[in-house]
Order: C-alpha cells, then sequence, then structure tokens
C-alpha cells in the first residue's frame, strides 16, 4: 500500500467526490463495487442466475478471470486515452499521475530501499485507484456485452465473471467466445496478464465446464467443480460448495490459543470475537446458506474465542 505525502491524502480526500460523480454518470448493471453494489451484491446475483438456470433445467457455466497484479500494471498512457473517451476529468488525472510518479522507496523495519520513481500503474492506497482502474477496464466489458448480449457480466474492482445460460451447444460456444475475446483484449490491447492459476471455468455439471475450458482458444481458464467467487463458494447452480466457509472456520479454530493468550493479558477477547472472528465466519452465509452442522461449529468457535479455556 503506497504511502503519500499528507498534503496529498487531503487532495485526493476533498477531489474523491469527483470521482464518485463520474462512477454514478457511468453506472453499469456489471459494474460493481459502489454505494449498495458490493461484492456480496455481485455474488449472489451470479448465484441467482446459476440456481435459476438449474430450476429450468438449462445448462448454466461461467468463468472467473483475474488479472496478475492488475494496479502495478496499468500503462499510464493508455488510462489517459481511456479517460479522454470516457469524460473523466483529465485535470483530475494528471495530478494523480503525478502523485504516482513521485520517488518511493520500500520499508521493512527500518531498512529502505533506494529512490525508484514508477512509469506505469495505480498506486494502491490512493482514493481515485478503483475508479481510475474501471476507467480502463470500461471498454472491454461495454464492448463484450455489445458483441454478446445473451451473456452476463459482473466485474468487482479486477475480478470478472462471465456467465450465460442456454441449451449445452450453447452456452460452451458463447461463455468460450466471450472470455478468449475479453482475455485477448486484456493482453493484446491493454497489455496486462490475465492469471492462469486463479482463472478459472464452472458449470452446472462437470461436462458443461470441461467443454468450456476446452473450447476457449486463450488457454487461460482451467476448470474446477467449484470455485471462490468474491470471497464466496459458487458451484454452479446445482452442486452445494462449502470449500470456502469450511476454509474461514478452520482457520479460526487454529487462532484459539491465541485468544486463549490474550485473555491471560486481561484483553476483553468477546469483543473481539463478535466484530473479527464471527462476522469473517459468516461472510456470503445470505448466498449460499449455512448447514446445521456448520453453524454448530461456527459457533463453537467464536464461544471458545470469546470466553476462558474452562468456560464449559
Amino acid at each position: 500500500i503506497g504511502l503519500f505525502p499528507t498534503l496529498i491524502r487531503m487532495w485526493m480526500f476533498a477531489r474523491s467526490n469527483a470521482a464518485r460523480g463520474w462512477e454514478a454518470v457511468h453506472s453499469r448493471p456489471y459494474l460493481f463495487g459502489g454505494q449498495g453494489r458490493g461484492a456480496q451484491r455481485a455474488a449472489w446475483q451470479v448465484a441467482f442466475r446459476a440456481e435459476c438456470a438449474a430450476l429450468a433445467n438449462t445448462h448454466y457455466a461461467q468463468t472467473l478471470l483475474d488479472l496478475v497484479k492488475a494496479f502495478e500494471r496499468i500503462p499510464h498512457r493508455l488510462l489517459a486515452e481511456a479517460a479522454a473517451r470516457h469524460g473523466y476529468n483529465l485535470w483530475l488525472l494528471r495530478l494523480t499521475i503525478a502523485a504516482y510518479r513521485l520517488a518511493r522507496s520500500v520499508g521493512i523495519d527500518g531498512a529502505f530501499s533506494r529512490l525508484i520513481v514508477a512509469t506505469r500503474g495505480l498506486t494502491a492506497g490512493s482514493t481515485f485507484a478503483t475508479t481510475e482502474l474501471r476507467v480502463i477496464l470500461l471498454d472491454v466489458i461495454d464492448s463484450a456485452s455489445r458483441l454478446w448480449p445473451c451473456a452476463q457480466f459482473a466485474l468487482y474492482v479486477d475480478d470478472l465473471t462471465v456467465a450465460a445460460i442456454a441449451s449445452f451447444r450453447h452456452v460452451t460456444a458463447i461463455v468460450a467466445a466471450d472470455t478468449d475475446y475479453v482475455v485477448g483484449f486484456l493482453q493484446n490491447i491493454l497489455s496486462l496478464e490475465v492469471s492462469k492459476k486463479k482463472s478459472l471455468a464452472v458449470g452446472a455439471t462437470s461436462s458443461v465446464g470441461s467443454a468450456t475450458a476446452k473450447a476457449s482458444r486463450c488457454r487461460v481458464v482451467s476448470v474446477q467443480r467449484a470455485a471462490k467467487l468474491l470471497g464466496t463458494d459458487s458451484g454452479g447452480g446445482r452442486k452445494r460448495a462449502t470449500k470456502v466457509l469450511q476454509g474461514r472456520t478452520k482457520a479460526a479454530q487454529k487462532r484459539i490459543r491465541k485468544f486463549y493468550a490474550l485473555r491471560r493479558m486481561r484483553v476483553n477477547t468477546a469483543i473481539m470475537a463478535r466484530v473479527g472472528v464471527m462476522p469473517g465466519i459468516a461472510y456470503g452465509v445470505e448466498i449460499n446458506c449455512i448447514s446445521d452442522t456448520a453453524l454448530e461449529a461456527a459457533r463453537s468457535v467464536v464461544a471458545r474465542c470469546g470466553t476462558a479455556p474452562a468456560a464449559g
């Protein structure tokens, strides 16, 4: 996370309304990340469409695309061209790029590197970073939605989901072709890199997911039975996926001994369990629900984090 000088941070905070105003004017049904359009809403809509397809006994496929170091690799020249096309405040962009190009160093435990000037990328920690990323990615999603109006898109920061509901042959062809177009646009025109490790194809059935991955010519997506979608489980509508939920419960369980140590130091671990552990475990349950067994395990972990070891 980049730490800007105080004056620049104050200026970014004072001018943040300009970025929010641009986002409001250029809102799209498939753009998420603003007021009332968080990651949970995007994941819920994707899961709802998948379950509707299963209820209608039709085929459903989706690809989840993720960029490698999206903020660090944005070319400033292409960002300026996209801002001019979409009516973004160019004076504001000029000042933010000047702030990104300030000499910086990396510090670890009091040891600092030599000064470096970055010639591309958006500095994470900037008030305008997510808005400027949306500026440069807007052309990709707009053009893909015009070419494939029957496909559904969901873009949250740099995580893009492409999905479709149709017959077996059509759904694999639509999602694969749309994925190839988006990947080609990102890599060949915007000079970004799509992650081969995190980009996945998921179908309502294993055959749909495998056929979609094979039909894709970009060779970026790999098929999985279930995937992690914006912090929640995604199984294609027909399969129940709980790997992410169980992983958060197990991670909280491993930290119980640390909570015991904090309690011996007279730290109020009950508040920590209430505001930290419990929301972390319960994230996304409104999308995929939670079984009685998983709920009992979560309640046990939260209770042990907030009470003494022998409290029963």
